[in-house]
């Protein structure tokens, strides 16, 4: 209940429908109910656009004042955040334009351009990409700048801190060494050729940013989500805002044949569909943004239950035994490796959990001991 409210609120931030509060005056003074929504909306990373919704709500649905302030100072910070990221970035696209070497940002302004309040899409690091002359922009940083930088063998980055921030430079777009399985090189290939073709240039802050094209946005942010549902078992409701103030924007601009070929290829055809099987079903998205698709509604389930709200183990002997059990580990590892990392089984993976609220280990576990 607490999450679909939640859905609720996150689309109410992204359109500003108030059919959105309908009911909600029934949850004014429950204190529990409403400590729960921002602790999931925090984990979701979006207090913000909730703390959004909550001050436009009508005065008979607000929460208790306390928790209402909660929400007004994570709104707070995040804007703050935001402005702190927007000056680093600022910085940083000086130090290379005067160079002449060419900036791509992957994610982040990108992304948050497209919403109705920049400020309110919660920012965390900020993910560079040069599409040449990356080995000169890494070796100024570290002349010029004296920065430390460190290079991460398992994600193929290039990391360190601007005022504060964690920077990564990505030597490859998306896959490192821990995704290898899910799409791999061919998935990289498509992406430096997107990458290519046609960039996004702008000035940011009055400096010049290249931004990735509404092609490769379409790759890349699917790959994201699904490279965070598969390799940690997690998909943030900001992937969701993302995916939806994207195609919002640029549905028209995708070549969709293009890129639902690159899909089929990359075995992301039936994950693409849950993911809008859900934005259909949950925030009414118009089916117009994206090319006619097959509901497939136990993966919608799947996704919105055991990977998108928290799960309690399956129980606590289950969860002592897989901490203690060296070869049950390495038994579930290679399962899931079989069943879930690969994306051409993500049907699979779906059926192999089915509908219950049991995370894949547990379940796993309870098959082996059948």
């Amino acid at each position: 209940m607490v999450y679909a409210e939640l859905l609720k609120l996150a689309h109410f931030a992204l359109t500003y429908e108030d059919h959105c509060f309908h009911g909600w005056e029934r949850y004014a003074q429950d204190e529990q109910f409403w400590n729960r929504l921002f602790q999931l909306a925090a984990m979701h990373h979006v207090a913000a656009l909730a703390g959004e919704a909550v001050g436009n709500m009508p005065a008979e649905a607000q929460p208790p004042g306390p928790i209402k302030r909660r929400f007004i100072s994570e709104m707070l910070q995040t804007e703050s955040r935001y402005a702190h990221h927007s000056k680093a970035l600022q910085e940083i696209l000086h130090f290379f334009n005067t160079a002449d070497i060419s900036t791509m940002v992957l994610k982040g302004i990108g992304l948050s351009r497209y919403y109705p309040k920049p400020a309110h899409r919660d920012e965390s690091d900020i993910d560079l990409y040069h599409p040449i002359q990356r080995s000169e922009a890494e070796q100024m940083l570290s002349e010029q700048k004296h920065l430390q930088l460190e290079y991460d063998e398992q994600e193929h980055h290039t990391h360190y801190q601007w005022d504060g921030i964690l920077i990564e430079s990505h030597h490859r777009i998306a896959s490192g060494k821990n995704n290898a399985d899910i799409c791999g090189d061919t998935m990289e290939a498509a992406l430096w050729q997107l990458a290519d073709e046609n960039p996004t240039e702008l000035h940011f802050l009055g400096e010049r940013v290249l931004l990735p094209s509404a092609n490769m946005n379409a790759l890349f942010l699917m790959v994201h989500t699904y490279k965070h549902a598969k390799m940690e078992g997690a998909v943030c409701l900001k992937h969701l805002c993302d995916w939806w103030v994207f195609l919002k924007a640029e549905h028209q601009h995708v070549d969709w044949n293009h890129i639902g070929r690159l899909y089929d290829q990359l075995g992301l055809r039936t994950f693409f569909n849950v993911v809008n099987g859900i934005m259909v079903a949950d925030w009414d998205m118009p089916i117009s943004w994206v090319p006619k698709f097959k509901r497939f509604r136990i993966g919608e389930r799947y996704l919105r239950q055991t990977i998108m709200q928290p799960v309690r183990p399956y129980s606590g002997f289950a969860q002592w035994l897989f901490r203690h059990n060296k070869l049950l580990r390495s038994f579930v590892g290679k399962l899931l490796k079989f069943l879930i990392v690969n994306p051409h089984n993500w049907r699979n993976s779906c059926y192999f959990t089915g509908e219950r609220l049991i995370p894949y280990m547990y379940r796993c576990m309870k098959l082996k001991f059948k």
